[in-house]
This record gives structure tokens, sequence and C-alpha cells, in this order.
């Protein structure tokens, strides 16, 4: 009985904190105006990964949310000192670490 207790209390544990950490993970695409996170991860094809890459998006940098345009697309990000203008699909394929 103890040890199945131990595993119960244990396997919750390890699910408390996937759920802490996945509320802190994003995609940029659902970043409001003002926002701040950190570039964590990417998804989506290995070609617009890389050219996503070569915008400066790199794992590890700072990502302020600016403003969307008015029908939602494109969106507005400020990276580096720069401004960059993304569509929501490509937005959609970077995880964002806010927090």
């Amino acid at each position: 009985m103890g040890t199945s207790l131990k595993k119960g209390l244990t396997d919750r544990g390890m699910w408390l904190m996937l759920q802490l950490i996945m509320d802190r993970l994003i995609q940029l695409k659902d970043m409001q105006p003002g926002q701040r996170g950190v570039v964590t991860e990417f998804h989506g094809e290995e070609r617009q990964r890389f050219r996503l890459m070569e915008m400066g998006l790199l794992p590890g940098t700072e990502v302020r949310f600016v403003r969307r345009a008015p029908l939602g697309d494109p969106m507005e990000v400020e990276i580096r000192g720069f401004h960059l203008s993304l569509r929501a699909r490509e937005a959609a394929c970077i995880g964002i670490s806010v927090g």
C-alpha cells in the first residue's frame, strides 16, 4: 500500500509540474500586445524553421509582441531591437515561454 501511494503521489507531482510548464508555453500567435516571452521551440517544416531562425528567431531569444493587424494577420513582434511582421501560420510554429 505504501508503494502504490508513493507512486501515485509521484505521478501526480509529475503531472502538476508538466501542467505548470505547459501553462507557461504558448504559441507566438496567441500572445497579447505588450506581452514578452522567450523562444523555446519550433514546429513545422524544416525549411520554415530555418527561415524563421535566419530572421533572428533563435531559441533563447526574447520576443515582445507589439500588435496585430486590424484583421488579425499579420502580427508585429520586436526581437533583437528590430520589428518583424509574421503571418499567423508562421507564428503558430513558434513556441514561446512566458512568465
